[in-house]
């Protein structure tokens, strides 16, 4: 499926401006508004723009960058700290039973999320293959 040209009236800011926003929420409407489009065009974009998903999956992989770097810089003090609860015999045993159900759920906390593909001509060739799908009558 090739790209669809986008309105002259949009403006590189606007789509950047869409781009973040949609990346850091995930919510069309919010997204549109931001950027001060029209929620029908974005979801054009969306549906229809390889680059700007493009850009919207590397903007999401930053993000969730920079969130894991922050995680493991707090990992060690947090690591600590639950270690002397759930080593200290002193400890009462529903705060260490807590400790030891943080760390174990912190287990899943570094999970990487799956994140599309941020080349325009990957998300191309997986749109291809949902239209193909679709038209076998195979669509997801």
């Amino acid at each position: 499926m090739a790209d669809r040209p986008e309105h002259s009236e949009t403006t590189a800011e606007a789509r950047g401006q869409a781009v973040e926003a949609y990346a850091a929420r995930s919510d069309v409407s919010e997204a549109a508004r931001i950027a001060g489009v029209d929620e029908a065009t974005f979801r054009r974009w969306l549906d229809s723009n390889a680059e700007i998903n493009a850009e919207i999956n590397r903007a999401r992989l930053e993000r969730a960058s920079r969130l894991r770097a922050e995680v493991r810089e707090l990992a060690s003090e947090a690591m600590a700290s639950l270690r002397e609860l759930v080593s200290d015999p002193n400890t009462p045993p529903a705060i260490r039973l807590r400790a030891s159900l943080a760390v174990l759920q912190a287990s899943e906390a570094t999970k990487a999320e799956t994140i599309g593909p941020t080349d325009p001509a990957a998300i191309r060739s997986e749109w291809n293959q949902r239209d193909l799908l679709s038209r076998i009558g195979l669509g997801l």
